[in-house]
């Protein structure tokens, strides 16, 4: 079934809020209760809202069952109401069997209540354990990465050191320059400090900065329509035109201006 311009333009707009509340459930779930989220054994911590709809349309093709971002957004929040120990969570599986089962429970709570009943009695004691990694080649970097990453509140597994050979400036130096930066990888989304005094790399995990998905909804309406208007006279100027006006080069807003602008 083919959706209309404007009806396929709030469907998107409201997968994207539906994303923007799902990304922030697993935040709060991670750093208050110590609970890991992941889609299908995908990981929620650290992605944008486009790769969390993306997540969504791909998981509908391993369980050939319809999933989405709603329907996982809501057990979110519904997860945050319980009292439930440090554990590790697919919300993908949870949403399936919910789409599934639904008929046979009340609410959203008592699905959750019935399917997570065994977790606090066989993991009630559960305690931080401290990591020391030794050696600081890639694996050890990329294992670094993982654990700083999925470190949440310090109740599962904490990086407390790392053991190397040769602790020269320069050394440092290039240490912290190799896990700044990975060849595969990317960029580490955290601080990494030299201190080369005290022969030591200090790293700390940071939140992703604020983006254009930090607006409110109807600032963010108004942003996709103004940019979507933007391109169609571009489009028309360019036909009219025979090619790519000069006019046009370099010129399109950055995302501050159009997300104030008004249509």
């Amino acid at each position: 079934m083919e959706l209309g311009y404007e009806k396929g333009l709030q469907l998107q707009l409201k997968k994207e809020r539906a994303a923007v509340k799902l990304q922030s459930k697993v935040g709060e779930l991670l750093y208050e209760k110590g609970i890991e989220l992941v889609l299908f054994r995908n990981h929620l911590t650290d992605t944008t809202i486009s790769e969390i709809i993306n997540l969504h349309e791909y998981s509908k093709k391993v369980i050939n069952e319809p999933i989405d971002v709603f329907t996982t957004s809501e057990l979110a929040s519904t997860l945050l109401e319980l009292d439930l120990v440090t554990a590790k969570m697919d919300i993908g599986k949870l949403a399936n069997e919910w789409i599934q089962d639904q008929s046979q429970f009340n609410s959203q709570k008592d699905f959750l209540l019935n399917k997570l009943s065994g977790i606090k009695a066989e993991h009630d004691n559960v305690e931080p354990r401290d990591v020391v990694l030794y050696g600081f080649g890639r694996i050890g970097r990329l294992a670094a990465r993982e654990l700083i990453k999925q470190a949440g509140k310090g109740q599962q597994l904490r990086l407390r050191a790392i053991v190397t050979r040769g602790n020269a400036e320069s050394d440092i130096i290039k240490r912290a320059s190799l896990l700044r930066n990975d060849s595969v990888h990317g960029a580490f989304r955290g601080s990494v400090i030299e201190d080369a005094k005290n022969s030591s790399i200090i790293l700390l995990k940071l939140q992703p900065p604020a983006s254009k998905w930090d607006h409110p909804y109807s600032k963010m309406a108004c942003f996709v329509k103004t940019r979507m208007s933007l391109s169609i006279v571009r489009s028309i100027s360019m036909l009219l035109c025979g090619c790519r006006s000069s006019t046009w080069k370099h010129r399109a807003p950055d995302d501050g201006v159009a997300a104030h602008a008004s249509v």
